[in-house]
């Protein structure tokens, strides 16, 4: 059995690249990029840059101040961009910081992230598939394995999320 030992990421932006080479350089096998100041998007790309190894992931980014495309599309081309290291974490967040701090509606979080899960696999599904289709469209999507998904597991109701959406948790 071989065990991985991964790292959260600080949440300076500046300083992620650097940090992220420092523990990779110390054996760390996975760095995670919580949502916290900045776009755990943005600072995914830095990381992936200047890591040849480590697994790449968002710890979570929150899924209901997004649209499943925008999420889709980032999540792919990360992939794409760090060789296929890269893993989407997403989780609801909580009312609060959902209505104040991203200035979303909320309602019914196990519903929506059931939802903007199945969504997103519907547009990588897609993303596949037209890759396959056209030359054109081939030209503008690299055809790559769509990244690994895990949601968080805070609220015990999404307990039933895996089985119907085929996602595992952080």
């Amino acid at each position: 059995m071989t065990l991985q030992f991964d790292a959260p990421l600080p949440p300076d932006l500046a300083g992620s690249a650097e940090a992220a080479v420092r523990l990779e350089d110390q054996g760390y096998d996975g760095l995670w990029i919580g949502e916290l100041r900045h776009n755990p998007f943005i600072q995914a790309y830095e990381v992936g840059k200047v890591t040849p190894t480590a697994m790449i992931g968002t710890g979570i980014a929150v899924a209901l101040a997004r649209s499943p495309m925008t999420v889709a599309v980032s999540a792919h081309d990360l992939a794409a961009v760090s060789g296929g290291r890269f893993v989407l974490g997403l989780g609801s967040q909580v009312k609060a910081h959902v209505e104040r701090r991203f200035s979303m509606p909320w309602s019914a979080p196990a519903e929506r992230m059931r939802e903007f899960i199945g969504a997103v696999r519907a547009i990588w599904t897609w993303i596949e598939m037209a890759s396959l289709i056209s030359d054109e469209i081939l030209e503008e999507f690299v055809i790559i394995s769509p990244p690994e998904l895990v949601a968080d597991r805070i609220r015990q109701r999404w307990l039933g999320l895996a089985d119907r959406v085929t996602v595992n948790y952080c």
